[in-house]
């Protein structure tokens, strides 16, 4: 049940963006819209897989959510080789996945193990495809996090806001 409405607000928001767009209110890129239905798509499972403790599925969630941020930071940003950030963007993504599935359960250690060996590699495969160099990818990124921060915050209380939410509804 709580899928299917999860795809009825999903197509219903989608639809709105395609609408404005259409309307000339918004500017946004087929990227960006493939970006935003991920992200919505795949925090969603990964929030009720996080409450339910269900590994896999919040593995996969967040797996799902981070490709639809690549989208939306293709969408935004003027990145050149495109096709050169997919595996460094994969290794990333397998990292933070792996990074939830420890953080759902701690005693893991070996998920937080495998963390860290993947994201190493990552920025090691970013700074081998970047044709800027390491000083200038370690300074994109913090001016990404700079510009981008409040969206880290909201995000953080939201995640406190359904986990308080859900707890409370299973007692």
């Amino acid at each position: 049940m709580f899928n299917n409405l999860l795809i009825v607000y999903l197509i219903t928001f989608l639809a709105a963006l395609i609408f404005l767009r259409t309307l000339g209110f918004i500017n946004v890129s087929d990227s960006e819209l493939i970006g935003y239905g991920l992200m919505i798509y795949g925090l969603s499972i990964f929030y009720t897989s996080f409450i339910q403790r269900k590994k896999l599925m919040l593995f996969i969630g967040s797996g799902i959510f981070l490709s639809g941020v690549v989208f939306f930071l293709i969408g935004n940003f003027d990145l050149w080789n495109i096709e050169q950030l997919l595996i460094p963007a994969s290794l990333f993504i397998f990292s933070i996945g792996l990074f939830m599935v420890y953080l759902s359960d701690t005693s893991q250690k070996i998920m937080f193990y495998l963390t860290l060996i993947l994201f190493t590699a990552g920025i090691g495969a970013m700074v081998l495809v970047s044709t800027t160099g390491i000083d200038d990818y370690f300074e994109n990124t913090l001016l990404i996090t700079r510009i981008y921060w409040p969206v880290m915050i909201i995000l953080f209380f939201v995640v406190v806001l359904v986990n308080r939410n859900a707890k409370e509804k299973s007692k």
